[in-house]
């Protein structure tokens, strides 16, 4: 079964709905102008992409983002334990601070 339709979809109005559909000055629906536009799908996906894309690439740089400033917390906090045993433990006053 083919995606494609070869007859334009026709809007019917909801169930219960009191307003007609108010035709133009020359008879036809008013949003007939766009029907060309709406039957064709050639830029379907484009579209989508377009609307979606923004969020997505926002949500991947906040992930990765947030995961930098993890990696960066847990390097200094590392590194700031790494000193503290050192001078703690006398091996820093032993060596000389400018070796280490």
């Amino acid at each position: 079964m083919s995606l494609h339709r070869s007859r334009p979809l026709r809007m019917r109005p909801l169930p219960g709905s009191t307003m007609p559909r108010q035709p133009s000055a020359a008879g036809r629906p008013a949003l007939a102008p766009f029907g060309r536009f709406r039957r064709d799908r050639k830029g379907v996906a484009a579209v989508e992409f377009a609307i979606l894309a923004i969020p997505f690439f926002v949500t991947v740089f906040a992930i990765v983002e947030t995961s930098l400033v993890f990696l960066a917390e847990l390097t200094l906090d590392q590194s700031v334990d790494r000193v503290a045993r050192k001078v703690r433990t006398g091996e820093l006053e032993r060596k000389g601070a400018d070796e280490a």
